[in-house]
């Protein structure tokens, strides 16, 4: 029983570390994918702002 539970404590440590990982892995990209987003719109706003004014 004690055999067991070490075992099935080690799978789940290991399914938690997967987790874990994974979840870093979808927050990076959403990272990434906010700062391409953020740069796309102020390149935007910059290059529409010096059209309008005609720098």
């Amino acid at each position: 029983m004690l055999q067991r539970n070490v075992f099935l404590k080690g799978l789940y440590n290991k399914k938690a570390a997967e987790n874990q990982r994974l979840l870093e892995n979808v927050l990076k990209e959403i990272v990434g994918v906010k700062q391409s987003l953020f740069r796309v719109f102020y390149l935007w706003f910059f290059l529409n702002a010096v059209h309008q004014h005609g720098v």
